[in-house]
C-alpha cells in the first residue's frame, strides 16, 4: 500500500469516528419501530391466507 492509500484510509477511519451516538430515547424508539414494522411484514407474509396447498391431498393410486 502506497502512502496515499493509507492516508486516505486514516482519513476515513477519522471521519467515521465522528459519527453521533443515539441516546437511550431515540434507541428505543427506533427498536418499537423495527418491531411494529416485523409484526405488520409477519402478518402480510402468513401463507395461510393466500396459499391453498391442494396437491398434498392427493391420493396416490
Amino acid at each position: 500500500m502506497s502512502d496515499k492509500n493509507i492516508r486516505r484510509a486514516m482519513k476515513k477511519a477519522h471521519d467515521l469516528e465522528k459519527h453521533k451516538l443515539l441516546d437511550k430515547k431515540e434507541v428505543v424508539s427506533v427498536y418499537k419501530e423495527g418491531i411494529s414494522l416485523s409484526e405488520k411484514l409477519k402478518k402480510l407474509l402468513r401463507p395461510s391466507w393466500f396459499v391453498k396447498d391442494l396437491d398434498s391431498k392427493k391420493r396416490k393410486k
